[in-house]
């Protein structure tokens, strides 16, 4: 059925159908549909705007500003030009070798048709996930994208006639390597280019998984960076008043620790020797005693500074979940950054809350010391883990159930797009 623009208003019940019949037979005669946009006839430009006007009214239904409508279509034809670039050698080479009367401007009508008939499926599912809270759906839109991108490298292929079925294999696979090859080439492009993050936001498509690693991604501290069951107080030893309190990370613990033990030596072998010199008979033990090697030496100075550039880490998280609590768009986000805030108050407030600093020095047990100078001394206590342990670990439960989500929304790019991935990880892209 030839369609003309002037019946495009309906003025029976039959130009009606015909208009339902065009659309319908888009999702259930997709081969017809498509050997109609890629055909030569002077028609097939006309079928395929009919279907953008379609798409336009569809968007229209669900956010009535004409303005916004049209420049978003604009900008899905347009953008179109991209699939036809990935595509577009392998095109004129079988083209040309098996005589085929076509060009670019025939595939380009042919993936704005494929585009038109997916991004429907597309928006409707994520007005459903939005409108719902049903995140199954966004799983299915993130994997909707990717068979969008499957069929622009096998339709013409596929629909293309008098040509052989391992001809059309090869020109699929020939398609694929061209996808992949400029899909590298985009990402070297880019990733050498310094792109505004309002820009980048508005080019990707929104959805639970790409915000998530957008506003997850960076994380400038992780929670297992420090050790949660140990906490320091340096005291004044002249005054007894308390100097200030710090987080202990790994590293530091491991410092803190080399220097307590050598410093326990350092007593052994003194007593040993003034032993021996009370009992000249007695034999020497001292030389059973080795001090460790010290890989920092550790000062006031030295733990001023990494717990200047510990706490900026700190508060720096601190303050970003703090934002994307309330502003991330999508509940599975918000929440997983409220717990991320509320861990970091949590552990904040042990160090700078006053009350809670002489609790844990009261209630804890000393775990060893170290003397710093002759004045100062920092105490390490053996700090009750349980309550940020269980905080940790409805993070970490949230966290495994927003990758299982991440895992199935990914789950057709991550084999069609392998390779890809693949050359990424080997370059550090």
């Amino acid at each position: 059925m030839d369609v003309d623009f002037s019946g495009l208003l309906p003025k029976t019940l039959n130009e009606l159908s015909d208009h339902f019949t065009t659309y319908v037979d888009l999702y259930i005669k997709p081969i017809q549909s498509y050997k109609k946009a890629f055909s030569q006839r002077k028609n097939s430009l006309n079928y395929v705007s009919l279907h953008a006007i379609y798409y336009t009214l569809l968007l229209l239904l669900l956010v009535f500003d004409i303005q916004l409508i049209i420049k978003v279509v604009l900008a899905e034809v347009v953008l179109t030009i991209i699939p036809v670039v990935y595509i577009l050698l392998p095109f004129i080479l079988f083209t040309k070798i098996l005589k085929k009367n076509k060009n670019w401007f025939n595939l380009f009508r042919l993936l704005l048709i494929i585009k038109l008939q997916n991004a429907p499926i597309i928006v409707l599912l994520a007005v459903f996930a939005k409108k719902f809270e049903v995140n199954s759906a966004y799983i299915l839109m993130d994997n909707w994208i990717i068979i969008t991108m499957i069929l622009d490298i096998i339709t013409v292929p596929i629909i293309i006639n008098n040509i052989k079925l391992w001809q059309r294999f090869v020109w699929i696979l020939a398609n694929y390597l061209s996808l992949i090859v400029s899909l590298i080439i985009f990402g070297i492009v880019f990733s050498n280019i310094d792109i505004p993050e309002k820009l980048t936001k508005k080019l990707s498509l929104v959805s639970p998984s790409n915000e998530y690693y957008q506003a997850m991604y960076a994380d400038s501290l992780s929670m297992y960076n420090f050790r949660d069951d140990r906490y320091m107080a340096i005291i004044d030893k002249r005054t007894g008043f308390l100097r200030n309190t710090q987080f202990v990370t790994f590293d530091l613990n491991l410092i803190l620790h080399t220097r307590a033990l050598n410093q326990n030596v350092e007593q052994v072998i003194i007593l040993d020797s003034l032993m021996t010199q009370q009992n000249p008979r007695r034999k020497r033990e001292s030389h059973k005693y080795v001090k460790v090697k010290e890989d920092l030496d550790v000062n006031l100075r030295a733990l001023d500074t990494l717990k200047s550039i510990f706490n900026a880490k700190v508060n720096y998280d601190k303050d970003r979940f703090k934002i994307q609590k309330d502003s991330l768009q999508f509940k599975m986000n918000r929440d997983f950054a409220l717990l991320r805030y509320n861990y970091w108050v949590h552990m904040d407030s042990m160090y700078t809350d006053w009350d809670q600093v002489k609790k844990i020095s009261r209630t804890n047990k000393i775990g060893y010391s170290v003397n710093l100078d002759s004045n100062k001394i920092a105490i390490v206590f053996n700090l009750d883990s349980i309550p940020a342990y269980k905080q940790k670990q409805i993070i970490l439960d949230k966290k495994k159930e927003i990758s299982n989500f991440l895992d199935r929304s990914s789950f057709l790019e991550d084999i069609f797009l392998y390779p890809l991935f693949t050359v990424f990880d080997f370059i550090d892209i």
